[in-house]
């Protein structure tokens, strides 16, 4: 008798004290807070923030994401940002890639940038010739050769 309650007492104990991590546990965040963590210094977090907006297609990330883009020194941020903004598909978002594309050194966020424009779409003249200028000047060759196709894509219409 003394083993099984024994057994109980150090079931509830164990029960209790994984009830009280539970409870414990965050709240999911929600889109405001998951903005605010854009400003933050921490690149994880800032990249954690910039995929869950993009995936939620939240459109009042849009500013925060494009001041990244412009304006971060990390490339990782750049290219979470770029890859939000693409997700999100405003057409608002065309211009400041465009002005990135430009501008940027690392081919992997040149990459995703173009990767977002496909997904938003492009169909201005001066989206194109943005794009044919930034062709001019790539060096990576499988970049290159993406641009290609998307200005002929775009002539096309």
């Amino acid at each position: 008798m003394k083993k099984i309650l024994i057994a109980t007492v150090a079931f509830l104990a164990v029960a209790a004290v994984l009830n009280a991590q539970d409870s414990k546990k965050e709240r999911p965040k929600t889109a405001k807070e998951y903005i605010a963590d854009l400003g933050s210094n921490d690149e994880n977090l800032i990249i954690r923030a910039a995929d869950w907006l993009g995936n939620e297609k939240e459109e009042n990330a849009l500013p925060g994401l494009q001041k990244l883009l412009k304006e971060d020194n990390r490339a990782k941020v750049r290219l979470h940002s770029a890859m939000a903004m693409g997700y999100i598909g405003e057409k608002s978002s065309v211009e400041p890639l465009n002005e990135r594309l430009l501008l940027e050194q690392n081919a992997d966020v040149r990459y995703t940038i173009i990767l977002s424009l496909t997904r938003i779409g492009i169909s201005e003249e001066k989206h194109v010739e943005v794009l044919k200028k930034a062709r001019d000047a790539e060096t990576d060759l499988i970049i290159r050769d993406y641009m290609d196709k998307m200005v002929e894509k775009y002539k096309k219409k």
